[in-house]
């Protein structure tokens, strides 16, 4: 029970340090749309109140891990077979969403500097604060218990899903739902992946991968173009929960390596 109340008390505070800097991107929103509506910041440079504020975010984030949450964040590499595994995975994962790179990936407009800020950005921020984080907070909190670390993998894989509700990109329900599910999985598989390898730097690339297919869509392979939706998300949702059973089946079978918390 006592632990229970911690995880709510985590997810809490996380949520509120997520918000505030939901409010400090909004309001770095409205300075760059009133600088433009009197003429004092051309529209072809709105790109750079997205970057100034992403590199606020990541800097303010890491400020406040290193004055008061003090989670140590891992960028090693594990030379193990989940570890390996882990990796090959990430490269995957990286050429399936950027196989169409050649076909529509440019830099030439403000929009598509934006775009590119809205793939970069939070792939280095949610990951330092959904994995880096969080993650290892709920580890810390949840070693002892028998499915500890899979509640750790789920609680922060649900707050990376709820994080994606704040500003739904559809609004139809049944594709909001879909892209909930989606951020779920995804959050189960980056979590794992950072289990598995300790390297915060591997679902970095895996997240950015992911968002430059979803802003520039640049298509997965061509066996899956024939493909329905449905069908698509049925197949990734199942590919991502089956990956992260295994590498963790994997690590558990390792020798001194058994459900090592991070540390």
């Amino acid at each position: 029970m006592k632990r229970a109340r911690t995880n709510l008390q985590v997810i809490k505070n996380y949520v509120i340090i997520f918000l505030s800097f939901a409010v400090l991107s909004i309001g770095l929103i409205l300075l760059a749309q009133y600088l433009m509506a009197i003429n004092l910041l051309s529209n072809n440079l709105s790109w750079v109140f997205i970057l100034l504020r992403y590199i606020i975010a990541v800097v303010g984030l890491l400020y406040i891990n290193r004055k008061i949450i003090k989670s140590k964040l891992l960028f090693k590499f594990q030379k193990d077979k989940a570890s390996y595994l882990g990796s090959m995975v990430v490269l995957i994962f990286t050429i399936y969403n950027l196989w169409g790179l050649n076909g529509g990936f440019y830099l030439n407009t403000n929009t598509q500097k934006e775009n590119f800020l809205f793939c970069l950005g939070p792939a280095i921020f949610e990951e330092l604060l959904f994995r880096g984080i969080i993650f290892n907070r709920l580890c810390e909190i949840n070693k002892t218990r028998k499915l500890g670390l899979y509640i750790s993998i789920f609680l922060s894989a649900f707050l990376f899903m709820i994080s994606h509700l704040l500003i739904p990109d559809y609004s139809n329900l049944i594709d909001l739902f879909w892209q909930c599910m989606i951020a779920f999985g995804l959050g189960v598989l980056f979590a794992t992946i950072y289990f598995v390898t300790q390297n915060l730097a591997l679902t970095m690339i895996m997240h950015f991968a992911n968002n430059l297919n979803s802003y520039f869509f640049l298509g997965g392979v061509p066996i899956l173009a024939n493909l329905s939706t449905l069908e698509v998300n049925l197949i990734s949702l199942t590919v991502y929960f089956l990956i992260s059973f295994l590498l963790l089946l994997l690590k558990k079978k390792q020798k001194n390596q058994s459900w090592k918390i991070l540390s």
